[in-house]
């Protein structure tokens, strides 16, 4: 997957795209190379992401102490595997808006 700015339509490559969350999972500002405009992830896709990853946990979790049945449990993880995949196709570049940053030009 690829992203590109909204503003010049710079691509980061799936490594750059790391630059956007910290270890934490959580969104990060960071400067576009080519014009300077701040980015960040859209909310929706990468909340969609997060909560479906923790979910994949609770689930597996539940399977594997037998707090629900196996066939469910599947159903379950296939259910949240198109919701990580949907999130995936739904996470864009957005501009953001930080109040004191002067943009960077030529």
């Amino acid at each position: 997957m690829s992203a590109r700015c909204p503003n010049c339509g710079e691509r980061f490559s799936l490594r750059e795209s790391w630059a956007f969350v910290d270890w934490l999972g959580r969104r990060k500002v960071w400067p576009c190379p080519n014009c300077g405009l701040s980015l960040r992830w859209s909310a929706f896709g990468h909340r969609l992401i997060q909560s479906a990853t923790a979910s994949s946990g609770a689930v597996s979790v539940a399977v594997v102490f037998d707090l629900i049945n196996a066939s469910a449990g599947a159903v379950a993880l296939l259910l949240i595997v198109a919701a990580i995949i949907t999130g995936g196709t739904l996470r864009r570049l957005e501009v953001c808006q930080v109040e004191g940053a002067l943009p960077r030009g030529p």
